[in-house]
């Protein structure tokens, strides 16, 4: 079936619910098309990417930010990285030991491998990038996951010789690994020390990729060149793993914020790729000239609930407004029929989603009905928070609006600039949020974005934390399921938030490229990518 009549079968699902104008308008949402600006068709040897925003900077330690990521992961490696299914293989580590019951990490480095100066990787330069990371001040963004302010410690890093790398914690831990190789900590990147000027300021990344930061216009373009002394892994490639090689000469991230804009270059074949959303998406499916991949990933979405309000203190009201929520039309409606809707924080392609996480799906009116009534709610008003910035979030909250009211829920909609409701959300000051959270790839990472002691997460029970980091420390396949499984368990019972879909990356890329895949792990790779003859 057609995109589109797949959307219309979603709305018309919606009106046999009983839905209200509020719940329907979200479908009607973003689908003007604006004119393209002017731009040049892509050179022969050059890809051109058209990226969302800039970046903020590119020094991993003071300015860099996720929109770095789509140019920062051609251009640096870490030791280890993630593979399409979220397991963690080695990268510039040739292979790495666990010893000391979990307290000690060795590493061997590839022999061979160059940074883009020319000179060679050694343990040196690993050193010297995580003394440069974890420098007091540093703004990386994983820091504090190994500095000792979460209760786990990198205490020492050794350098026995030029291709030994050995890292001593503190405590076992089973995430110590994925957390490395995380995207938003920039796969713990290691650089040159000729990255920076004799006096510390920042000068230029040098990393090992397979392209180099060539030139940056600061609002307008990043520009990579392929590095020619990459050397390559030689296993399968597989996410940030694997055999990656610069297929291409160029590489140029164009900045072009508007999607209607996108989306006209994408079909006037100015541009060769870009990720879009929703209907844009749908509509590029029809274009003859570009290919569209999709692929669920670990970003997630769904409403926050401030368990410490007295309207939300009762479970049974959580629990009532959680009965209400159809998560398969929110869905179907914001993705265009190519995601799911899901109860749990894990995504399907994970090893550790067990059956157990994909019940919990389907609205019970009936029981949302006793159970808000048990917990004590009368038709008081509740206020849920949005923004217009990312229209998924506010779809959302449109979406879940109109489903709430058919169980008599009074749901006042706050729009607000994202900034306010990302400030309200650090503070927990908020009754109810239509929200999203980043990805994450360890393996309870999942659920750590939103259980801990800190102000801005959700779910604070005692319990659940000593859960989560009995799990975390463990390197069993099977002690991390049973911990997954029963954090999804108290979650469905105790709701801090309720769940409601996986983003669905979606790569519209030119017919003229050979090789382009969608990924679980965020943005298209352009390594491996061919431009056609």
């Amino acid at each position: 079936m057609k995109a589109s009549a797949n959307r219309t079968a979603t709305i018309r699902a919606g009106i046999a619910l009983g839905a209200s104008a509020a719940w329907l308008s979200a479908s009607m949402l973003s689908g003007a098309v604006l004119p393209g600006a002017a731009m040049a068709a892509p050179p022969a040897d050059t890809i051109v990417v058209a990226a969302v925003e800039d970046v903020r900077g590119i020094d991993p330690q003071r300015e860099r930010d996720a929109l770095a990521h789509d140019a920062y992961r051609q251009v640096v490696e870490g030791l280890v990285g993630f593979r399409d299914d979220l397991e963690v293989a080695p990268v510039l580590a040739e292979k790495y030991e666990i010893q000391d019951g979990g307290r000690t990490y060795v590493f061997t480095l590839r022999e061979g491998v160059k940074f883009h100066n020319g000179a060679p990787l050694t343990s040196a330069e690993v050193k010297w990038s995580w003394d440069y990371l974890m420098a007091e001040g540093s703004a990386w963004r994983c820091r504090s996951n190994f500095s000792g302010q979460t209760g786990f410690k990198v205490e020492a890093v050794e350098t026995p010789d030029p291709r030994t790398v050995i890292f001593r914690v503190n405590r076992p831990n089973g995430s110590f690994l994925a957390t490395m190789a995380r995207v938003d900590c920039v796969m713990t990147p290691v650089i040159h020390p000729a990255s920076l000027n004799p006096d510390g300021t920042w000068k230029e990344l040098i990393g090992t990729g397979p392209f180099r930061v060539a030139e940056r216009k600061v609002g307008q373009s990043i520009e990579l060149v392929r590095f020619p002394g990459y050397v390559a892994q030689t296993t399968p490639a597989s996410g940030l793993t694997g055999k990656r090689e610069a297929l291409v000469e160029r590489v140029r991230y164009l900045i072009v914020p508007d999607p209607a804009t996108r989306k006209a270059a994408l079909v006037s074949g100015d541009v060769d790729l870009a990720v879009m959303t929703g209907d844009a998406a749908a509509d590029l499916r029809k274009v003859p000239t570009v290919t569209v991949s999709s692929t669920e990933t670990t970003s997630w979405y769904g409403l926050l609930l401030n368990d410490r309000d007295p309207m939300l203190k009762d479970k049974r009201v959580r629990q009532g407004l959680a009965a209400a929520i159809d998560r398969d039309a929110i869905a179907a409606v914001i993705t265009y029929d190519r995601g799911k809707g899901t109860a749990s924080a894990m995504p399907t392609f994970s090893r550790y989603y067990s059956p157990l996480h994909a019940t919990g799906t389907k609205p019970d009116r009936d029981k949302a009905r006793a159970l808000l009534k048990a917990g004590g709610y009368n038709g008081q008003p509740l206020t849920m928070t949005t923004n217009k910035r990312f229209a998924m979030m506010y779809d959302q909250a449109v979406l879940a609006q109109g489903m709430l009211e058919e169980v008599g829920v009074k749901i006042n909609l706050e729009v607000v600039e994202w900034a306010l409701q990302l400030a309200n959300y650090n503070k927990g000051a908020y009754q109810l949020q239509a929200f999203g959270y980043s990805p994450r790839y360890e393996p309870l990472g999942h659920w750590e974005r939103i259980v801990g002691p800190e102000t801005r997460k959700v779910w604070k029970n005692p319990d659940v934390i000593a859960l989560l980091k009995k799990g975390e420390a463990s390197s069993d396949p099977a002690e991390i399921r049973n911990a997954a499984d029963e954090l999804f368990r108290r979650f469905v019972d105790e709701v801090p938030m309720i769940s409601t879909f996986h983003v669905v990356s979606e790569v519209v890329a030119s017919k003229r490229l050979v090789g382009v895949k969608s990924s679980p792990l965020g943005s298209p790779y352009l390594w491996n990518v061919s431009i056609r003859k």
